[in-house]
């Protein structure tokens, strides 16, 4: 038995040395974001730099193709969006163009413009798609997802008013996860667009316009509801900063909720 421990490891060493296990070598190539965050906020009228890079594994690998798709389910065609335009999403412009990406030359920097008019909403999120063919001719794909929330200027963001009350509690500040901030404003888009049915709030029939795995799995696991409130703070005590600003700013808003992590 404890030969047998020793020579499978040993084994599939072996087969990883002949390319007869590939699960086990390395990408031929991969993408990264020269970002802190894949996450990015911007106010109307605005731009985003975002630097993408390729990460070539394999010298044999020429290039790679960088192209940038929406990772909305009504431009994938997995959700019905009656008029809803499926090519960007509400007031930015995105790069349509593709870029060829070399070892030599391995970075681009996509610029995302907003319109002056484009609402606060988002996140959206969209794939940054590096395309290329391996040693053996078949073509493969990395997807480096980025997220672009659209935020007034001076704007203060949900997640301050979260940080801000869990200061004031004595707890640690959280992170905002852009990928359950995304589905949260699918399932926020979701209950806006589906109004006058009134759907249950914390999950979505996916017979409907703009439902999605994605949106309902945020419902159900989100507090967004239908309405809010504005609570005052009471009388002759002192007022606490923020207060009902935090109350209204993250219930009163379309699409209110945030991942947290």
């Amino acid at each position: 038995m404890g030969k047998t421990k020793v020579l499978l490891p040993l084994a599939a060493l072996l087969l990883a040395a002949c390319n007869i296990l590939p699960g086990l070598q390395p990408k031929p190539f991969t993408g990264a974001l020269d970002l802190p965050s894949p996450l990015r906020t911007v106010a109307p009228g605005g731009q985003v730099q975002v630097p993408v890079r390729a990460v070539f594994n394999d010298s044999r690998v020429a290039s790679v193709t960088l192209t940038v798709r929406l990772a909305d389910p009504c431009a994938k065609g997995t959700s019905n969006c009656p008029g809803w335009d499926a090519s960007r999403y509400p007031g930015v412009t995105h790069p349509m163009e593709s870029y060829t990406l070399t070892p030599a030359s391995p970075s681009a920097t996509l610029i995302f413009q907003v319109d002056s008019a484009a609402p606060p909403q988002g996140p959206f999120k969209y794939e940054l798609v590096l395309s290329g063919q391996d040693t053996s001719g078949k073509v493969r794909e990395e997807v480096v997802p980025f997220y672009l929330k659209i935020l007034r200027s001076g704007e203060t963001s949900a997640m301050e008013y979260w940080n801000f009350w869990r200061d004031y509690m004595g707890y640690a500040p959280v992170r905002e996860d852009p990928e359950w901030s995304f589905r949260a404003w699918l399932h926020g888009r979701y209950l806006v667009m589906n109004k006058d049915r009134r759907p249950f709030a914390h999950d979505e029939d996916l017979s409907y316009p703009f439902s999605s795995p994605e949106g309902r799995e945020a419902g159900r696991r989100g507090n967004v509801n239908g309405g809010y409130e504005v609570v005052p703070p009471p009388p002759r005590r002192g007022r606490l900063p923020g207060s009902w600003r935090a109350s209204s700013s993250t219930s009163g808003s379309p699409f209110p909720s945030i991942g947290l992590t």
